[in-house]
């Protein structure tokens, strides 16, 4: 299997710890290729690390030329969808994918040699899938300064998405965040929050609101740079640290953030959707 993990960090993670272990389970070998674009300004091998008794696997940076393995399009002429046919006996395109192992499995079977998968989504799930990746020394001495204010705190994390992801900006409004908050607080007064979000805005108005119990990173939120996507994987680890989260709609890092961290997670969304 050729992998080429698409959309953004939390996407991507969940892209390649299916293939990880689906290709591992079927006895086949995987080959990961990693592609900047708008929304991920790094390297594999600039965050992350793949844990060393994985076999079978090899992740590479894409170059220049591993263009033709994207996803074909106008903007590409379509040029792609001719090299992947010429070389692969099967093509899942991202949305086209089906996220069920069993019919990857039929479409293997039917392939002579090889498959070419574009993913988002986690498609495979198995025991251990959010062991295997693993944020850099340098960036998880990061994680640890950060998440070592927790200690002896009920520390409960927040997820507030917005930036241009419409389902979150219109089903999980701050008004139901700061409910969520004030419920929390009436419950146990002692709790604290750790916000992570890619609004400015959001991180000022709680703070007015609820003052030294909402702690935030002072980074601003950039996808397309290297530094801004090492923070977005610093404020996940974050998030996974805390005892729950509370998440905004069809955001799949709020529920990557709770897989990591085996904590519960409750979406925030408007009643009677």
């Amino acid at each position: 299997m050729t992998l080429i993990p698409a959309g953004g960090l939390a996407n991507r993670i969940y892209a390649i710890a299916s293939a990880i272990g689906f290709c591992r389970d079927n006895n086949i070998r995987l080959k990961i290729i990693w592609a900047k674009d708008w929304g991920m300004g790094t390297t594999f091998h600039q965050i992350l690390s793949l844990n060393p008794e994985i076999k079978n696997v090899e992740i590479i940076n894409a170059k220049w030329y591993h263009w033709l393995h994207l996803n074909p399009r106008k903007g590409n002429l379509w040029l792609p969808a001719l090299y992947q046919r010429l070389f692969f006996d099967v093509q899942i395109n991202e949305l086209k994918a089906i996220p069920a192992h069993d019919n990857l499995i039929k479409r293997f079977l039917q392939a002579k040699t090889a498959i070419h998968l574009i993913s988002f989504s986690l498609f495979y799930e198995w025991e251990g899938m959010f062991d295997i990746l693993k944020p850099l020394d340098i960036i998880q001495n990061q994680i640890n300064k950060q998440t070592s204010i927790f200690a002896n705190q009920r520390v409960i994390g927040i997820h507030i998405r917005r930036s241009d992801h419409r389902k979150s900006i219109e089903e999980s409004s701050t008004d139901l965040f700061i409910d969520k908050i004030n419920q929390e607080i009436e419950n146990d007064s002692s709790t604290k929050f750790y916000l992570a979000t890619d609004s400015e805005e959001e991180k000022q108005n709680l703070k007015k609101l609820f003052g030294s119990k909402i702690m935030f990173s002072l980074q601003k939120a950039k996808r397309g740079s290297e530094s801004g996507i090492i923070h977005a994987l610093i404020e996940l680890f974050t998030l996974a640290n805390t005892k729950k989260i509370y998440g905004s709609s069809g955001s799949t890092y709020s529920m990557l953030a709770a897989e990591i961290g085996n904590i519960p997670l409750e979406i925030v969304i408007k009643k009677g959707i």
